[in-house]
């Protein structure tokens, strides 16, 4: 974080704008959603009081990238057309910035234990007496 007193630094960096354009005053549905993912983004990697710069400078592009990606969906879905291989390249960059930022896809363990699973064949059991 700069040292300098916060009112020598900007709104982004004091945390109480999400843009430096002053036009951009965070309120609309994208403004929204970007925030949304950032914060998941910033979760995701420890917290945001926890990232360095650069960390929060790349969950930032990160987020700019995938609520750029999801207006495209909506917009196949809506059955305009979209620019496919734009698409792609986006959906490259945002993976790279996500192994970047250390993301990785972990596959959730829904396999319950022995004793979960003993237990709940109990109660079914005598739920059916």
């Amino acid at each position: 974080m700069s040292q300098h007193a916060p009112r020598q630094r900007s709104r982004v960096t004091n945390g109480t704008a999400l843009f430096v354009v002053d036009d951009a005053d965070g309120r609309g549905p994208e403004a929204r959603r970007f925030r949304d993912i950032l914060s998941a983004v910033a979760s995701d990697l420890g917290g945001g009081g926890d990232l360095s710069e650069v960390q929060r400078q790349l969950a930032r592009r990160f987020a700019a990238l995938a609520l750029s990606l999801e207006l495209q969906e909506a917009a196949l879905v809506a059955g305009q057309n979209v620019d496919l291989d734009l698409f792609g390249r986006l959906s490259g960059q945002l993976n790279r910035l996500a192994n970047t930022l250390g993301l990785r896809r972990v596959a959730k363990d829904v396999t319950p234990d022995l004793a979960t699973y003993a237990a709940s064949q109990s109660r079914r059991e005598a739920a059916a007496r």
